[in-house]
């Protein structure tokens, strides 16, 4: 798969994560009420969770097509239906390529994520947990590309802090989990793309 990090890239991780850590302790009163929701769009944020209503597309279920060479140039090109497919492809590239290409292929975005969550699988990436969030952001920047659905909702949302509520599933990496202090590297990396897009 490659080093997919550039030294932009860390800057632009940095100043997001900072300015997002830095926010969350402005208006707890409104985030508590947002995250009693699915979606919310307060007065300088938005929370979003899978295809639910408002801002749906955001979710990395979301159908768009896609090519696997977004992951890879050296893949034989496999057309994808979500941008998970790509993403949990990516965590066996290079140990396992034939598991990647049936992670490729697999029916649903929700059986792509648990064939890539399977870290009993030999092959999975070494280092994964340092390169996800490089590799999520050069996805969602395709996604951008050839998903006009996306990057119109994506600009629409202007300078407010783009989070993913995940107290269903207390993901504290991707989302923002049940207390709203997650890491929230989704909305990290939609926050960077929306202001590339600008």
């Amino acid at each position: 798969m490659g080093d997919q990090t550039n030294t932009t890239d860390q800057e632009k991780f940095a100043t997001y994560n900072n300015k997002y850590n830095t926010w969350l302790k402005t208006d707890p009163k409104q985030f508590n009420q947002g995250l009693m929701k699915r979606w919310f769009e307060g007065n300088d944020f938005v929370m979003f969770y899978h295809q639910d209503n408002k801002f749906g597309s955001f979710s990395n279920f979301y159908p768009v097509q896609m090519s696997s060479k977004v992951i890879s140039p050296d893949l034989e090109n496999i057309t994808v239906t979500t941008s998970e497919h790509l993403f949990q492809a990516a965590k066996f590239l290079d140990g396992n390529p034939n598991y990647a290409k049936s992670i490729l292929q697999a029916a649903t975005p929700g059986k792509t994520a648990q064939m890539g969550r399977n870290r009993n699988v030999p092959g999975f990436a070494v280092g994964w947990d340092q390169k996800s969030f490089y590799v999520m952001l050069n996805i969602v920047r395709e996604k951008a590309k050839v998903c006009p659905e996306f990057k119109e909702e994506l600009l629409s949302t202007g300078d407010k802090f783009l989070i993913e509520n995940t107290t269903p599933s207390n993901d504290r990496i991707w989302g923002c989990g049940k207390d709203g202090w997650g890491k929230n590297w989704l909305g990290l990396v939609l926050m960077i793309v929306r202001d590339e897009l600008k």
